[in-house]
């Protein structure tokens, strides 16, 4: 499948509609894929999710504005799609590292935070050279010791729960020189109605000789 022309549609709509009031759910509709399909494609292919992605865009330009014009902040954050100077300026410091009042104090025209749009030709590289077509494969036997939690997809519980193995898989016992981690889905009666909001077992953990 020709993913580039739907990644491609997907980027024009989002940065001619920086300053409108814009949902992934229109980003989908623009692009020709489902909510879900375009959000699991978007995110494996370039590791971020399509709100956050706009929400960055969005700072950048305000960035702009803050150094560039003399608008009031609160109207900046309008124009950049938040609810209020308060909500601006929490998104805002937790990219750029100070308030936008400090920043444009600094002058500082920083490269901290700067999400670029994404360009044609690097999108075409990850589409050309990254799989992200499922590739099934069946293996032995094997016993893993980890560590499992619910998660769902719609937020960073699954990422989070590889970083809490990470803090304790040296405690694993009997571990192989492989050293294979895996990630396994824990099959449910409902696993076939899979969402974004659907909790589902998720047992990260490394291949081990022995319980």
């Amino acid at each position: 499948m020709d993913y580039l022309k739907y990644f491609e549609k997907a980027i024009i709509y989002i940065e001619n509609n920086l300053k409108e009031d814009i949902s992934v759910n229109d980003v989908a509709k623009e692009s020709g894929y489902s909510y879900y399909h375009l959000t699991r494609l978007f995110k494996s292919m370039f590791g971020e999710s399509v709100g956050s992605y706009i929400k960055k865009r969005r700072l950048v330009n305000s960035s702009k504005e803050l150094l560039y014009s003399d608008k009031k902040v609160l109207d900046i954050a309008i124009d950049s799609g938040f609810e209020s100077s308060e909500a601006f300026s929490r998104a805002f410091k937790s990219i750029y590292k100070v308030s936008p009042i400090e920043y444009r104090k600094n002058r500082i025209d920083v490269f901290v935070g700067k999400k670029k749009k994404l360009e044609l030709d690097f999108m075409k590289h990850l589409v050309e050279n990254v799989t992200i077509k499922p590739v099934i494969k069946e293996i032995d036997s094997i016993k893993v010791i980890g560590i499992k939690e619910k998660v769902t997809l719609e937020d960073e519980s699954l990422p989070s729960l590889w970083e809490k193995f990470r803090e304790v898989y040296n405690m694993v016992p009997n571990t192989l020189p492989s050293n294979r981690a895996f990630g396994i889905c824990e099959a449910t009666p409902q696993i076939h109605l899979l969402s974004e909001t659907m909790e589902f077992n998720e047992i990260i953990g490394l291949e081990v000789s022995s319980y």
